[in-house]
């Protein structure tokens, strides 16, 4: 799956798991966090700089409300996981 990044750039990921893996190698602060950590930090910077609230419980929950709050676009045709 191909997908915009609101904040600019593209990633190609399969799995939700590549999509978190992917955007902790683009942060130069938190990709050394472990995988909770980072989606937690990754979930306060963009509610307060973009008022978008993020489910952290989960990698699958949150990838799915990096799409449904369009942080993250789809750009190609195939299926959603």
């Amino acid at each position: 799956m191909k997908f915009k990044i609101a904040d600019g750039g593209e990633l190609v990921a399969g799995f939700p798991s590549e999509i978190l893996e992917t955007l902790k190698y683009r942060n130069k602060f938190d990709f050394e966090k472990p995988n909770q950590e980072f989606m937690e930090a990754f979930s306060q910077k963009l509610k307060v700089n973009n008022g978008l609230l993020i489910r952290t419980m989960s990698v699958s929950d949150f990838i799915s409300d990096l799409i449904q709050t369009q942080y993250l676009t789809r750009t190609d045709t195939e299926s959603v996981f």
